[in-house]
């Protein structure tokens, strides 16, 4: 019953990557909020992030995270479509991607499927 509640068209995978964030009020220049954080789940259309203090939705949100040995940060910009509370303490905040997603991020993800 849950798979027919959700509609995202790509698959999630449990991921934890470390990655910095800085998320925007609507005029896309006042930052409202920046940080580290780590990935719960990954896909090729978002990301499921654990921060410490919760993420205004909706927000602009960049996020920069390293993959693998890569010496660059890969750079994504999404929105904040949820954030809640979690057990821990914490609070998890759902990422969906705007625009252009880096290939090698994308190379990432399709490697989780295997």
């Amino acid at each position: 019953m849950k798979a027919d509640l959700d509609r995202r068209s790509n698959p999630r995978y449990p991921q934890a990557v470390s990655l910095r964030y800085a998320s925007y009020q609507d005029d896309e220049t006042t930052r409202t909020a920046i940080g580290a954080a780590e990935t719960i789940d990954v896909s090729g259309g978002g990301i499921q992030l654990k921060v410490s203090e919760p993420v205004k939705v909706p927000a602009y949100v960049q996020v920069a995270l390293r993959l693998g040995n890569a010496t660059a940060p890969i750079v994504l910009l999404g929105k904040t479509v949820w954030c809640r509370p979690d057990p821990e303490g914490d609070h998890r905040a759902g990422i969906q991607f705007l625009g252009h997603v880096d290939p090698l991020y994308m190379e990432f993800v399709e490697g989780l499927e295997d």
